[in-house]
């Protein structure tokens, strides 16, 4: 009977030996499941995608003739690795023109012979509610400025340029969870170029001087300056561009 006692003992104490080990590696492996982000971008004129972890930049910031056409995000399960969604972006043209938002997953951009200027990232569902994510991009305004990193944009702020002849040559994209403090510098993350006039701001004024009549009033863009059916000619004509800045009034 004594021996037997031992025996079940023993059994017992390999069954706990065997099952809790397990039960703890579950219980670790479970703890240590969090989002995973991953970022590609396809350079122009490139046919293979460049990825990038968390944190990390993507892109050619050095070359010159390189700028990102295409950009695709993924959020996975550390563990599992299923893609946890819960993320939305879009891409801008250098005149802003936007791109719908796309989900975890998807391409969005433009061909090769177009850029992206400008992006934004959105956190939705469970991830926005305890995470945020920030984003900053790698600008060339114009071939003799030299290249610079712009200040991070966070949570569907607008990160890139408008109005420049440029595109964006790299991005880094970081998720952080609510709780950590960031030192990021987040200014001048968008620039606009603001000494261009929108084209629907110019016009064209003009003043007819007629016959018998002198100076009639003065008309704009494709309005009727003279008469009709009075057989009365124009002696004189004033035109000018109104609604330009005052440097390219001072070329006229």
């Amino acid at each position: 009977m004594y021996k037997k006692m031992i025996s079940l003992t023993a059994i017992m104490a390999m069954i706990v030996t065997l099952v809790m080990p397990a039960r703890a590696y579950a219980d670790e492996t479970q703890a240590e499941s969090q989002p995973v982000l991953k970022y590609s971008v396809l350079m122009s004129g490139a046919s293979e995608w460049q990825e990038a972890d968390n944190g990390e930049y993507v892109g050619e910031p050095e070359n010159k003739d390189a700028e990102i056409s295409k950009l695709k995000l993924d959020v996975l399960d550390s563990v599992t690795e299923e893609n946890l969604n819960g993320i939305t972006y879009s891409v801008a043209d250098p005149e802003g023109n936007w791109n719908e938002y796309v989900t975890a997953g998807q391409e969005t951009g433009f061909d090769s012979e177009q850029k992206i200027a400008a992006f934004k990232i959105k956190l939705t569902e469970e991830l926005a509610e305890k995470y945020n994510i920030y984003y900053r991009a790698y600008v060339q305004t114009d071939d003799q400025s030299e290249g610079q990193w712009l200040g991070w944009a966070e949570n569907d702020a607008t990160s890139g340029t408008k109005g420049y002849d440029c595109g964006i040559k790299a991005i880094q994209v970081q998720l952080t969870e609510k709780s950590t403090t960031v030192d990021l510098d987040t200014a001048n993350s968008y620039i606009v170029k603001t000494d261009i006039v929108p084209e629907e701001t110019v016009k064209v004024v003009y003043q007819a001087r007629v016959a018998k009549i002198g100076w009639q009033k003065k008309v704009e863009d494709g309005a009727l300056a003279g008469t009709e059916g009075k057989a009365l000619s124009i002696e004189a004509l004033k035109i000018k561009l109104a609604g330009l800045s005052e440097e390219d009034q001072k070329r006229q």
